[in-house]
């Protein structure tokens, strides 16, 4: 580093490091990404601190240059997702700021045509199985309320037993993955449960 007349030291930039300041700079002047432009400019200073770019920036960094100089690759499907996605929106309580905040967040990233990470796809995961377990056990806590006298069944067998939860599989009639009804051919939003 040199010192500068004005106090400040600067960073003797190599060929490569002006060529890659001037490529960020470009991908900057060219993209309507906030979040792109907010992370080239923090490569920027890092590079103009004298501090390496990791290869996970540097990835990044090139998917979105290469977006801009060869055009937008082909949108990713992820209609499904995005679907599990809206459920998951749709089955939110009030105390649920976190998974609010989350879901709004991967809504944004594929409408951003982002693919989503596998810990991003296990987090909705989570809460898929366990928002539409939550809506289950609801309707069949329903259910049971004229078959209970002080919470025990009116009834000799265990009619909880019949509404097992069911599995996740792929719709017969609307084709998204969804929990399915009882007897695992459609979900509850093609065949809704009669109560």
């Amino acid at each position: 580093m040199a010192d500068n007349t004005d106090g400040t030291s600067s960073v003797q930039l190599s060929e490569y490091q002006t060529s890659f300041l001037n490529a960020a700079q470009y991908v900057i002047n060219n993209t309507q990404d906030t979040w792109v432009k907010t992370f080239c400019e923090s490569l920027i200073e890092q590079v103009l601190k004298g501090r390496n770019l990791s290869e996970k920036q540097l990835a990044i960094f090139n998917k979105n240059y290469n977006t801009i100089v060869n055009g937008a690759p082909e949108p990713l499907d992820q209609s499904h997702i995005l679907d599990k996605v809206n459920n998951c929106l749709g089955m939110l309580g009030e105390k649920d700021d976190w998974n609010k905040n989350f879901l709004e967040s991967l809504v944004k990233q594929i409408q951003a045509n982002r693919q989503l990470s596998e810990k991003q796809l296990a987090t909705l995961e989570k809460i898929f199985n366990s928002k539409t377990s939550e809506k289950i056990k609801t309707k069949v806590d329903n259910v049971m309320k004229p078959f209970k006298v002080s919470g025990k069944p009116k009834i000799q067998h265990d009619v909880q037993a019949v509404f097992e939860l069911p599995a996740v599989g792929v719709c017969t009639k609307c084709n998204k993955e969804a929990e399915l009804n009882f007897d695992g051919t459609q979900c509850f939003e093609c065949d809704p449960l009669p109560f």
